[in-house]
């Protein structure tokens, strides 16, 4: 009877253990389906649109390539102020980003493209594809 119980009590835990929920990522890959190398970044601004004062950390991608904005788990800073947030993708040409200083960019709203990402949207992944 004593190794029945011994037994049970190291079974229970494999049984919880196997029954927690995984931390769930998500994530917002970008897809450049244009003949230009672009860069993208994403930035916490509405209702506000202008873009950041600040250069932001952007990150380029050529053309038929892919890259990730946003790779993030519950919990996680990024990922929670999307239940009260908006975030907005901003797509610029990396010949605009190389040719002219950022105070520029931000003023004349030198951009192809900008699109927001709710929390609903993330449930299955997102996929942008530019454009």
């Amino acid at each position: 009877m004593k190794r029945k119980i011994n037994l049970i009590f190291l079974i229970i835990p494999l049984v919880i253990y196997g029954c927690l929920p995984m931390d769930q990522t998500y994530s917002i890959e970008v897809k450049n389906n244009s003949s230009q190398t672009i860069c993208v970044y994403g930035a916490y601004i509405l209702p506000d649109t202008s873009l950041s004062q600040n250069i932001p950390d952007y990150f380029s991608i050529e053309p038929g390539k892919s890259g990730y904005l946003l790779d993030s788990k519950v919990g996680d800073e990024k990922f929670s102020r999307l239940a009260s947030e908006k975030l907005t993708v901003f797509f610029l040409s990396k010949d605009t980003v190389d040719k002219y200083n950022w105070s520029i960019i931000r003023n004349d709203y030198k951009i192809l493209e900008r699109r927001e990402i709710l929390e609903k949207d993330l449930e299955n992944g997102v996929l942008i594809r530019y454009p």
